[in-house]
């Protein structure tokens, strides 16, 4: 199920602490001055609402947010500070506590920071190289330098079989203009003559189009390895290429060469191949290391030699550790992982790879406005966001000793938190101890 930040909020005023509540007004007095609700304000002490903040989500920004003031007229409660504009739009929330909307919703926001689902990221050296970011324009700007595109956009994956093959989160879903030949632009990796490149995209067709795939010479401007394609389905695009000479920087460039022709693009792969790429850099999103779960290839049943079906898609784990397959590095439970080391002899092979770990879903998801959705389990986004909630109250209450009401409450949550470490540990595969056995064959 789906929850956007008025279900959200919805549920911490249901916690039964005083937070808050929905309201759907009456009317909104012309003059600006109060809202009115005859069951709600009749028979209420003049003050009793005083110093709340009344909030209204859909809005606009400049009439959202208001300090209650006093009841008057037995209907209205006026509030502090400047006129509504907007004296038609009638749900309204009332925030108690001494929060404002700004801080509930940063808790909200917050929340999406703690909660983790499990994600396949395919190694590239490209920013965004999944899509799965909700914008265009960062983590990597698509639209910057663009050629012969009408519409740049990320497009959230199905359940269904449309999107057998796919790695799941976005897809860059790109609309060609009628010129013809249009494609993006992805960031661009520094290279040296002579070294191999292993490279490559999980792509479709969205209709009787052709994709278009390439490597580009940023130095020389020159393609080095173009792939055409016109699969309906999830295919996957891989090739092994050697920087030519002069090259210092390549980048890759994805698009139609149909006119007004449709792609969609799940991710881009791309590593040095053998020695020169044992050192792999670690996705930013990886910045404890219990949330690192695996790492290894990828292996497809094949078309052709640069084609394959993507639901062919078969993952391999690497054992971890020691002289094993790879190793994490810096190996501090409480440090950055940012780096993998490959122990294998050769190095890395002209295949693709794909690192398991749990993702904040602050990745995919923003909850920055009343709009936006989140697909967070609710059982584990009202434990964080009791954490969140109730640190941030103890925050405000606090006496000079250091206590408040809220410790309490805030310290219970937070255990319920930290559990989860423990609770998604993955026992890595080790390597069986050598036997010796004397005199005997």
């Amino acid at each position: 199920m789906a929850f956007d930040r008025g279900d959200l909020r919805g549920k911490l005023y249901d916690l039964g602490i005083g937070l808050g509540r929905g309201l759907t007004l009456d009317s909104v007095p012309a003059n600006g001055l109060g809202v009115t609700h005859a069951v709600e304000f009749t028979g209420k002490q003049e003050g009793q609402y005083a110093g709340l903040t009344i909030y209204r989500p859909t809005v606009v920004a400049a009439d959202q947010e208001r300090t209650a003031d006093i009841i008057s007229s037995s209907t209205t409660l006026t509030h502090l500070g400047l006129a509504y504009g907007d004296v038609t739009t009638l749900p309204c929330e009332l925030i108690g506590l001494g929060l404002s909307a700004a801080e509930l919703n940063e808790i909200l926001q917050k929340m999406l920071r703690l909660t983790y689902f499990e994600d396949y990221w395919p190694l590239g050296w490209h920013k965004d190289n999944d899509f799965a970011a909700p914008l265009t324009t960062t983590p990597h700007d698509w639209t910057s330098g663009a050629v012969a595109m009408t519409t740049i956009e990320k497009v959230t994956t199905g359940d269904d079989y449309t999107y057998l093959g796919q790695s799941g989160k976005r897809n860059l879903k790109l609309t060609g203009s009628a010129a013809g030949n249009g494609y993006v632009i992805s960031s661009r990796l520094n290279v040296s003559a002579t070294t191999q490149l292993f490279h490559g995209a999980i792509a479709r067709v969205n209709g009787a189009y052709t994709g278009s795939y390439v490597l580009y010479d940023v130095t020389n401007g020159a393609a080095i390895y173009t792939k055409t394609f016109t699969n309906r389905d999830f295919v996957r695009i891989a090739h092994l290429d050697t920087i030519p000479s002069g090259c210092t920087q390549v980048e890759a460039r994805i698009g139609n060469v149909t006119a007004s022709g449709v792609t969609e693009w799940d991710c881009l792969l791309g590593h040095l191949l053998g020695h020169n790429g044992r050192s792999l850099i670690v996705p930013s999103h990886l910045s404890e290391q219990w949330r690192f779960l695996g790492f290894g290839p990828a292996n497809y049943a094949g078309l052709s030699t640069a084609l394959s079906l993507a639901s062919s898609q078969q993952l391999v784990t690497w054992q971890r550790g020691g002289q094993a397959d790879y190793e994490l590095y810096p190996l501090l439970e409480t440090a950055n992982p940012y780096r993998i080391q490959i122990n294998r002899g050769d190095g890395l092979r002209a295949e693709d790879y794909w690192l398991h770990s749990l993702r904040p879903r602050s990745d995919i998801e923003t909850l920055d406005n009343e709009t936006d959705t989140s697909d967070v389990q609710e059982d584990d986004a009202m434990e964080i966001l009791q954490y969140l909630l109730y640190d941030k109250l103890h925050a405000k209450w606090k006496d000079e000793r250091g206590q408040s009401e809220w410790s309490e409450r805030r310290d219970y949550w937070k255990a319920q938190v930290d559990a989860r470490r423990l609770i998604h540990r993955v026992v890595q595969p080790t390597l069986p101890r050598p036997v010796l056995r004397i005199g005997m064959r």
